[in-house]
């Protein structure tokens, strides 16, 4: 795991972390109330006997004291985190109780980018990142909907379960016809069933995964250019261009902050 901390200060703490693929934690707690954003890659969280498998971009609260243990999926996860002591919640968050939930496509790539600048920001600038780190509370915190909840959910069917790892695994363009073939479905209810459950159609779904195993190849050494044409991107730049607009980071960037932790 590899951490970077962009800002702490008055009570609360922004951090950007990287978990390895194929890594896990075992049960443990917070003493402060954790706000998420999943930038890139894919995890299971698991909490009292619940889990949830979250997939990017996706936002999630877990309170002070709330026990639970996580999987890092195969291309790892990348994870901007704010930490809030839990005295300062009615400061932040006035009114507001909050429980374990995660809610996905409920933060733009410019919430993102505004994150990025708290690790620019020169010494003494506590009043300008408290602002960044207000707006970022205010798109970091789920409504309350039937979605946005911790439950597990309707069991994802086997035939969709197929579909996204053969989408997750494939080095190049996604063949869907073929897909929907071997799952005995037409191709527009694979893209409907599979936005439907994960939130994202199959293209998208499958240039975030090259994107995280671009990221997870990078940060266990590889050059970016390696890295980009191990992902099956055309070249650095396609790489660094779905970096930025799905991250708020350049991979320079990210290499950069998580290897000076």
């Amino acid at each position: 795991m590899q951490h970077a901390q962009l800002f702490a200060g008055g009570g609360t703490c922004a951090r950007l972390s990287y978990y390895a693929r194929g890594g896990s934690m075992p049960a443990h707690h917070h003493g402060v109330h954790q706000f998420s954003c999943l930038l890139a890659g894919e995890f299971l969280e698991a909490h009292a006997g619940r889990e949830r498998e979250i997939g990017q971009p996706s936002v999630g609260v877990k309170p002070a004291g709330l026990e639970h243990h996580n999987q890092y999926g195969p291309n790892g996860a990348l994870i901007l985190s704010i930490n809030l002591e839990p005295d300062r919640l009615d400061e932040y968050l006035p009114g507001r109780s909050i429980d374990w939930r995660w809610q996905a496509g409920v933060m733009t790539g410019r919430d993102r980018r505004s994150a990025m600048t708290l690790a620019a920001l020169p010494h003494g600038s506590d009043a300008e990142a408290e602002a960044i780190i207000c707006d970022l509370l205010a798109v970091m915190t789920p409504q309350r909907d039937q979605r946005s909840g911790a439950s597990p959910g309707p069991a994802v069917p086997g035939w969709l379960v197929r579909a996204r790892d053969a989408l997750r695994d494939s080095t190049a363009a996604p063949d869907l016809k073929r897909i929907a073939d071997e799952a005995g479905v037409h191709r527009v209810h694979l893209s409907r069933a599979f936005r439907d459950r994960f939130g994202v159609p199959p293209s998208l779904y499958r240039r975030r995964c090259r994107l995280a195993g671009a990221i997870a190849d990078m940060l266990q050494g590889a050059s970016l250019a390696d890295a980009a044409h191990g992902a099956g991107f055309a070249d650095q730049s396609h790489f660094t261009r779905l970096a930025r607009s799905e991250t708020g980071y350049s991979p320079h960037r990210l290499k950069t902050l998580l290897a000076a932790a």
